[in-house]
């Protein structure tokens, strides 16, 4: 029926009268029965996300074709409702969909380690944020895997909508030290408490402000001109609390804010091979001599360009432009090094470092007197591990 080849039932729900069976096209229903199971069709939209996934955007899996068909945009032919069977018709309209990314974050559940990569985490940070009580599980599934796996558990899962704007809706959180926190090093959510219990997570005027991106006088408006603003959940007549995820609903639904894509290029590095290097959630720690700056490269050209580059001789740092609030600049004794990998593989930690003083580069794109530069030899570590720095290169002037 979802393709129009069955006629539509006329003798109660899901039943047909004999006219109606009758008139059915038996060839075009036997034509029209292409199928394919969940998990064909989640390895289908996995590949519409693009190859490699982008970052912070899991793998789609054959339960998430289950809530899909639990939210209608697909039909369930046979087979379980957690994996069903759909039709191949369906699926292929989802794949050319420019906005399937956010589709399935409005419709889909995600695991812990899901959760985990679409927020760009470590898993024990983001068992931390649901320790906090900032996420909590929307339904919780029987997962089997396996008798040398522990067989049958139960697993939480969380609506991809909430981890999808947990970033935007916490902004008190630095995101970006999170996301580039070394393996084994100690969370900055362990020290955090709880709420105590009985206490809602509530917002003030200032805190949604925050959270939209606007003053405290815009949000003051909205409230007076919106009968559907959310009522106050606490505080007093002047400096009202409003429950957070009922103002994070609003927001959405009025377009105040939106869900957040996939990370863009926060900086741009220039090598002297003449390379250009994207950071996805670039941060700058530190000024001048001794500064760091680390972030995620393009995972689709990452090991390419460093290849390249390891073959012509070397990595040289040449410019570094594209950080918010910083006019480009070139360093001097550029070091280059990479951490191990994070989320899940598909992205690398990369850190660049250098000593001595840091200016604009000259107009013609040169680097200026002075300006000297310290090779450093990449190459991908065996079995995936990210990038090894082999040796440095003797100073070039």
């Amino acid at each position: 029926m979802a393709t129009g080849v069955v006629l539509a039932a006329d003798a109660g729900e899901g039943l047909g009268s004999r006219a109606v069976v009758e008139r059915a096209d038996v060839e075009g229903v036997r034509a029209g029965l292409v199928s394919v199971s969940a998990f064909e069709a989640a390895e289908r939209l996995t590949a519409a996300l693009g190859v490699p996934l982008p970052p912070l955007r899991p793998a789609v899996t054959g339960r998430m074709i289950g809530d899909l068909t639990v939210a209608g945009i697909l039909l369930r032919l046979e087979g379980p409702k957690e994996t069903p069977v759909v039709h191949a018709d369906q699926v292929a309209p989802l794949t050319r969909r420019r906005d399937l990314a956010a589709l399935l974050d409005r419709h889909t559940f995600l695991g812990p380690d899901q959760s985990a990569v679409r927020l760009g985490l470590r898993r024990t940070d983001f068992d931390h944020l649901v320790r906090l009580a900032m996420l909590r599980p929307a339904r919780t599934e029987s997962v089997d895997y396996g008798w040398a796996r522990g067989g049958e558990v139960e697993v939480s899962l969380y609506r991809g909508l909430d981890v999808a704007l947990l970033p935007t809706m916490h902004p008190e959180i630095d995101w970006a030290r999170l996301r580039f926190l070394s393996p084994g090093a100690r969370s900055p959510l362990a020290r955090l408490a709880p709420a105590p219990t009985g206490v809602g997570d509530v917002v003030t005027l200032v805190d949604v402000a925050r959270i939209a991106g606007v003053g405290r006088a815009a949000v003051a408006a909205w409230r007076r001109r919106h009968d559907d603003f959310p009522a106050p959940a606490g505080g007093t007549s002047t400096t009202p609390a409003f429950e957070r995820g009922a103002v994070g609903a609003w927001l959405l639904a009025h377009d105040k804010i939106t869900i957040p894509g996939p990370m863009a290029p926060a900086g741009r590095l220039t090598l002297r091979t003449g390379e250009v290097v994207e950071l996805f959630d670039a941060a700058l720690f530190g000024e001048g001599d001794g500064a760091r700056l680390i972030g995620c490269p393009d995972p689709a050209g990452v090991e390419r360009r460093t290849s390249a580059s390891s073959a012509a001789g070397g990595v040289e740092l040449a410019e570094v432009e594209g950080l918010v609030g910083r006019d480009p600049f070139a360093v001097e004794a550029a070091l280059i090094e990479a951490g191990g990998l994070v989320l899940g593989g598909r992205l690398r930690r990369v850190e660049f470092s250098w000593s001595g003083p840091v200016s604009r580069p000259q107009q013609n794109g040169g680097l200026g007197d002075g300006f000297r530069l310290r090779p450093v030899l990449l190459c991908p570590v065996a079995g995936g591990g990210g990038l090894r720095r082999l040796h440095e290169g003797p100073a070039a002037e």
